[in-house]
């Protein structure tokens, strides 16, 4: 097959079609075939990512998110879900630092920012997950989760620690 933008496309749109019809080792193999040939591009790399997520192999997943944010630094949702492989791989300190990332690049991502408190509590990082706490209340102030982190954590000192 020559290469061309309209191949590219079209492996691109094959692989969502069969990652929709539930065929992800085919999906993942259009991927890899098309990596091969654009080695630099990131958004392949956060596709075969989602995929193998959506295999719940999190270690190839994280590889793929990590790779897609060294090829496109401000690839904020490479980022997230680098994030949220890490915490799959009980690995809290890198994820924290993925999710910082993601909310630096987007700070209205909510769930960046929810997921970024929640492992900085777990650190005991409590003025910095009481600064993004505030942040959460300011823009979702009704959503039960925000409500929930405030009601337990919503008047955190610098000298306390985290209890769950």
């Amino acid at each position: 097959m020559r290469d061309s933008p309209d191949n590219h496309a079209i492996a691109l749109r094959l692989s969502e079609l069969y990652t929709e019809a539930g065929d992800l080792p085919r999906a993942i193999s259009i991927l890899e075939e098309e990596r091969k040939r654009h080695p630099n591009q990131a958004e392949l790399c956060f596709r075969l990512g989602v995929i193998r997520s959506l295999q719940e192999d999190w270690a190839k997943a994280s590889q793929c998110f990590q790779q897609a944010t060294q090829l496109s630094a401000d690839f904020m949702l490479a980022w997230y879900n680098y994030g949220q492989c890490l915490v799959k791989l009980d690995r809290p300190s890198e994820a924290s630092s993925a999710f910082a990332e993601a909310v630096r690049l987007s700070p209205e991502h909510k769930a960046a920012r929810l997921n970024l408190v929640r492992l900085l509590l777990q650190q005991n990082h409590l003025l910095e997950s009481q600064r993004h706490l505030k942040v959460l209340q300011n823009m979702a102030p009704d959503d039960a989760e925000v409500q929930e982190l405030t009601r337990r954590y919503g008047s955190l000192s610098g000298k306390a620690t985290v209890q769950e």
